[in-house]
């Protein structure tokens, strides 16, 4: 594994843009786990790691180290302060939980990384924007292809008949893909003739996020596409068909067990699992308000927390809330709460400065990541947290994508 560190390495030494776009296109490599001496690792981080130790070396041998690390982190603006309150707070619930070494794992994989990657991407934000954006379209549209070769292949074997692809749920397929898609649709919808390539991409993502069956991903696509319509005239034609397809997949979906269960809070549905991991966690967040119990450290808390919601539960083993504020606050409590509160609101303010394509879309892209979060947790893992970043950092790049235009906000 390590020898495979030598790509990202080489690649950063000779374009760091290149690099960077690499990582976007394989962010699902967090599931290859393994240690280095007694530290556990993935070959993401690794890659991530790998990387930044090449542009450091590149940075060195121009003598431009120090001055383009104090431009960048000059760039972060606004997110300087939010950004520290999150690394802080995240650090600090991590020392304090019951499980110091998961805790400090989780941070290092949540937090740390994530904020890693993003910085680098403000480093290079004149060039790498075409670079993470194709990587995010390249890499999105294989485990698609795959997933969706899967659910035709080995319909049989799968989880409740729904496509996973590279993931263990479909859910977590869902969570990655539909940002980058509402993000993919921004991008090729700005032309009149959209790229081929972008259309491929799409098309590709859709299918597989269809098949998931991931009734919070499709909600959180229209709401994507709908925000892309309310702040861009440019996009707003395009609202239609796509609240047609959505209303043509509602009725397709009309009939099936999965639909009929869907408000069904008895006996073991979706809804009902739901239900008793979010009272836990709210008995969680009342034990542990400011700081919360750690990063990682969810699941041993729910295990303990259940039994006094309902005995015997129809989840033991919950890795997440399936809510991102919950996620949040139980975690890091109220602290990390208000930090990512405090980096959102930058975020918002900063897409909305650039009124140009990127701001509406990366609104758009953000929005669909938080409507997906009322039902499920889309931050706190390897590949979602370093996406998450990476909208952050995209507000920020300084291409001249299109003049500020009032077709957009």
């Amino acid at each position: 594994m390590m020898g495979l560190a030598l790509v990202p390495f080489a690649i950063a030494l000779w374009r760091p843009t290149i690099a960077l776009g690499l990582l976007a296109a394989v962010l699902p490599m967090y599931l290859i786990r393994f240690s280095v001496g007694a530290i556990p690792t993935t070959l993401l981080e690794l890659g991530l790691y790998a990387a930044t130790l090449g542009i450091i070396a590149r940075l060195l041998h121009e003598r431009k180290l120090r001055a383009i690390i104090v431009q960048g982190w000059r760039a972060f603006g606004s997110y300087r302060w939010p950004m520290i309150v999150l690394l802080g707070s995240g650090l600090l619930s991590a020392v304090l939980s019951s499980d110091v070494r998961a805790g400090l794992g989780a941070w290092k994989a949540w937090y740390f990384d994530a904020a890693l990657f993003g910085f680098l991407v403000v480093l290079y934000r004149r060039h790498v924007w075409p670079w993470l954006i194709g990587g995010l379209a390249s890499g999105s549209s294989v485990i698609s292809l795959w997933g969706v070769w899967e659910y035709v292949a080995r319909h049989a074997q799968l989880q409740d008949g729904r496509l996973n692809s590279v993931f263990g749920t479909p859910n977590y397929h869902a969570l990655l893909t539909v940002p980058i898609i509402v993000l993919l649709l921004g991008l090729a919808f700005r032309e009149r003739r959209p790229r081929l390539w972008l259309v491929a991409a799409v098309a590709a993502n859709l299918l597989a996020l269809y098949f998931t069956f991931s009734y919070g991903g499709y909600v959180a696509l229209a709401s994507g596409v709908a925000v892309l319509g309310l702040f861009s005239r440019v996009y707003r034609k395009y609202v239609v068909i796509i609240a047609a397809l959505v209303v043509v997949v509602g009725f397709l979906q009309i009939g099936t067990d999965k639909f009929r269960r869907l408000g069904d809070f008895t006996g073991r549905s979706s809804a009902h699992v739901r239900v008793q991991i979010w009272q836990a966690s709210w008995r969680i967040i009342r034990e542990h308000p400011l700081v919360g119990i750690g990063p990682g450290n969810f699941e041993p808390a729910y295990r303990e927390a259940i039994p006094h919601i309902v005995f015997p539960p129809l989840e033991w083993l919950v890795a997440l809330p399936h809510s991102f504020p919950l996620a949040v606050a139980s975690q890091t409590g109220l602290v990390g709460v208000a930090a990512f509160v405090w980096l959102l609101a930058a975020f918002f303010r900063a897409a909305r400065q650039r009124r140009d394509w990127l701001g509406a879309t990366l609104t758009a892209a953000m929005v669909a990541l938080l409507v997906h979060g009322l039902v499920d947790t889309p931050y706190f893992k390897n590949d979602l947290a370093l996406l998450f970043f990476a909208l952050l950092s995209l507000s920020l790049i300084e291409a001249h994508l299109k003049q500020a235009s009032p077709d957009y906000f």
